[in-house]
């Protein structure tokens, strides 16, 4: 059974009845709303996914944390969707933690992006609520809660809303990608047989296609191009752009490969483009793209694949794209020795001092952003510690005799755990996306300790829950198989998944 979404009377109001309950976590994850069920049962929910573990042994099908709506078979009789059927949200069920830090009303037609021509689409179709009923309505939610989720860091200066959003009005298919990946935001809070994940899956599907259309019609034109200079370079910027969104569109179900394709398309698009001197709303995507083809080579084996594009170093948009760039050289380092090929001339001294001269930059930046909060910002200047630390363990483990590092890996996995530890419930809300990398790192030093195991599958958990699942189970489930191997000729968890790399295919990220 399906519906169209509830309709809102304001953007702020749109976007409340289309946030799933407990969207915003804070404190721990501690004022997430428990499944219906248990709320029924009166019991304490455990908030497991994808439902909670109450439920599963008692053989009952659990509801999950998705907003209830009650189906109604009347129609509207005044308002925008008047003569229209369509669901209306419980009032008995509470919205979760209804305070936000800021609301944004979205308005297409904003500041057009500073050194980027995009030509409007005033007639774009997808604008027009006859067109598309659930534009409306996603785009705050969008503006909101994906974009939050989106960036190392979330304030009033977040570039998926201050680049993005521009883009969307003046290009069809940003626009469609972007509701793609909304849409599909939105159905990853509900159980798969709930109605509501597949009517959002379907709305997906339809903007993606759309999207995917799009883009190859502005691939071939970007082929045969002989209009304007500033035209040829605004062009491939969107066809990127779209690309990246899909790719994190694709990413909300990170087992299947098409995200991996929209990377590659983004790959091509970069190398044709040839980028030299770049302007913001390039170097941005640049970014994207580069971050994640360096979490995707972490568990990548068969070949040393080369990054197209390396971008400049860490900026407003990416506090910690010095620390990524290390990562990318220590794994470039690794693949080299490990094929018996000469690789660069980097000691572990030279990536300790990389390592310290990127913290120093990253705290510099910090200091520069708008933060909604100061707790918001002393927060982050312990994510700079603890990738650091991260860069640490990860430079020891992979280039390093581990007899002669274990009393500096053990030290830094602990900087990392104790950080973590400092960190604000508040915190966890705001930078949950940027929690993998050390996480991760740090879990695979736990196997002497069942209480840090726990630590670490609580955490990663936490993060699942407050910026969705991605390839982060697959990830956890790696690490509770490296947990429990006994295998001498594995010395690092980088020789379990170059063992099992056919199956060890996860993103870390």
């Amino acid at each position: 059974m399906s519906a169209p979404l509830a309709e809102a009377q304001t953007a702020q109001k749109g976007m409340n009845d289309l946030t799933p309950r407990g969207a915003r976590v804070g404190r721990r994850a501690n004022n997430v709303v428990d499944c219906r069920k248990c709320q029924l049962r009166r019991i304490k929910c455990d908030r497991g996914l994808p439902g909670c573990m109450k439920c599963s042994k008692r053989s009952l099908e659990c509801p999950g944390y998705g907003p209830r709506f009650k189906w109604v078979h009347g129609v509207a009789s005044r308002g925008s969707l008047q003569g229209k059927l369509v669901p209306v949200q419980n009032k008995s069920a509470p919205l979760g933690t209804q305070g936000t830090r800021h609301t944004w009303n979205v308005q297409y037609g904003g500041p057009a992006i500073e050194g980027l021509s995009i030509p409007r689409s005033l007639s774009n179709p997808l604008l027009r609520e006859s067109n598309s009923p659930y534009a409306s309505h996603l785009m705050p939610y969008f503006t909101e809660y994906v974009a939050r989720r989106l960036a190392w860091v979330d304030g009033p200066e977040n570039p998926w809303r201050q680049i993005v959003l521009p883009m969307v009005e003046g290009s069809e298919t940003v626009l469609s990608s972007v509701l793609a990946l909304t849409a599909h935001d939105l159905a990853s809070q509900y159980p798969r047989h709930d109605p509501w994940y597949e009517r959002f899956q379907s709305i997906s599907k339809t903007y993606q296609e759309k999207a995917l259309g799009r883009l190859a019609q502005e691939l071939n034109t970007l082929r045969q191009s002989t209009t304007s200079q500033l035209w040829s370079r605004a062009l491939p910027t969107v066809i990127l752009a779209s690309a990246i969104i899909l790719c994190n569109n694709d990413m909300l179900n990170a087992q299947t490969a098409g995200w991996r394709v929209h990377l590659q398309a983004a790959r091509e698009v970069i190398r044709a483009a040839c980028y030299g001197k770049t302007i913001h709303v390039e170097e941005f995507f640049l970014q994207e793209y580069y971050t994640t083809s360096v979490w995707t080579h972490l568990t990548t084996f068969h070949e040393v694949n080369e990054i197209v594009h390396t971008p400049v170093a860490s900026s407003r948009d990416a506090v910690f794209m010095d620390f990524v760039r290390i990562v990318h050289q220590i794994t470039q380092t690794e693949r080299l020795r490990a094929n018996c090929q000469q690789p660069p001339e980097m000691t572990i001294d030279d990536i300790h001092v990389q390592l310290k001269l990127a913290e120093g930059n990253a705290l510099e930046l910090i200091q520069g952003i708008q933060f909604w909060s100061e707790i918001d910002r002393r927060d982050c200047e312990q994510l700079v510690s603890m990738y650091r630390h991260a860069g640490l363990v990860y430079s020891y483990q992979a280039l390093a005799s581990r007899p002669t590092v274990e009393p500096l890996i053990q030290d830094s996995r602990n900087q990392i755990l104790e950080h973590l530890q400092c960190l604000s419930g508040t915190g966890y809300e705001m930078f949950a996306q940027d929690l993998v990398w050390p996480l991760f790192v740090a879990g695979t030093e736990c196997q002497d300790s069942r209480l840090r195991q726990k630590t670490i599958e609580r955490e990663l958990t936490i993060v699942m829950r407050i910026s969705r699942i991605l390839d982060r189970d697959r990830m956890l489930s790696f690490l509770k198989t490296w947990w429990m191997l006994s295998d001498p000729q594995c010395s690092s968890w980088i020789d379990l998944a170059r063992k099992q790399s056919s199956e060890c295919n996860f993103v870390i990220i």
